[in-house]
């Protein structure tokens, strides 16, 4: 797809088998098209273009990562799908064009509502994703905690570094752009700023993201803490149960001696004797751990 939509604006959407077909119409060097389809994500610009590569996903699935190129030159913009894991990528930038007025658009306002477009859904997934930690972080103070607590806590931690690693590619693409060192802004005064507000925009996004992980850092603290209490009240139980038993051992290893002198083998009271020791010991203790609150 390659639209001419204003004098100022040319738009292409292709998928890397046609990028040698479409390149010189947006004066790619052959350079730039072996990049494109064989290096990794990264930015690149000289005197005529501005090119980046970069891998994106969306939160809300576990789909792969899908992967663009983006070339933009004087008043042109060349996106190249590499992998769209979904086939949302031609909707993507369908939707965009149908945000902005054809007579008016420029390299600024498609740049702007493009990564707007990308990350349209990511305020939505960062308000729930903070109201499940906040839940898991309630889990622990009411115990309430379930057997797969650790594998959420490392799933939203391998979320939040894909989105801080995809904000800042963001924020690279849009630096240079905003540096404008090639002039391909210079048709439109507003794009500067627009491209500004967007590297805001996307920046909050990153701060956000960044402030999740260090909470979720927190919550792995507080669950490991959690389950340390846990481990060392039930070693105390563990413990204080061998100490109520361990005067049976005693009595028992005492009387197993078989001395045939021991006044109690002959002793006609002596198995109700030894009975009644045995339960009066472990009564004794059990009163002295609960008193002392061991138990």
């Amino acid at each position: 797809m390659i639209k001419h939509i204003n004098d100022n604006f040319t738009i292409g959407y292709i998928h890397a088998d046609a990028l040698a077909e479409a390149a010189p119409t947006f004066g790619m060097n052959e350079e730039l098209v072996t990049q494109c389809i064989e290096s990794s994500e990264g930015i690149y610009f000289d005197e005529n273009c501005t090119f980046t590569k970069m891998k994106f996903f969306d939160p809300t699935d576990d789909l792969p990562d899908d992967r663009l190129a983006v070339h933009i030159s004087n008043g042109k913009i060349l996106i190249i799908d590499i992998f769209d894991s979904d086939s949302s990528n031609e909707e993507k930038v369908n939707a965009v064009l149908n945000r902005l007025n054809p007579d008016t658009v420029t390299v600024g306002k498609f740049i702007y509502t493009f990564i707007e477009e990308l990350v349209s859904r990511d305020t939505v997934f960062i308000d729930t994703l903070a109201g499940d930690i906040n839940a898991m972080e309630q889990d622990i103070l009411n115990d309430e905690i379930e057997s797969d607590f650790n594998k959420r806590i490392l799933e939203i931690k391998r979320k939040l570094h894909k989105l801080h690693v995809q904000y800042e590619r963001y924020l690279d693409f849009l630096d240079v752009l905003e540096a404008d060192e090639n002039n391909l802004l210079f048709e439109d005064a507003s794009s500067s700023i627009l491209i500004s507000n967007i590297e805001k925009r996307v920046a909050r996004f990153s701060n956000n993201v960044d402030y999740l992980a260090e909470t979720v850092e927190h919550l792995q603290d507080a669950y490991s803490s959690h389950l340390d209490i846990k481990m060392n009240h039930n070693m105390m139980i563990l413990t204080g149960l061998t100490t109520i038993f361990f005067p049976l051992t005693i009595i028992v290893g005492w009387y197993g001696m078989n001395f045939k002198s021991m006044p109690e083998f002959g002793w006609a009271f002596g198995y109700v004797y030894v009975i009644a020791l045995s339960v009066l010991a472990v009564f004794l203790l059990v009163w002295i751990s609960k008193k002392n609150k061991w138990l």
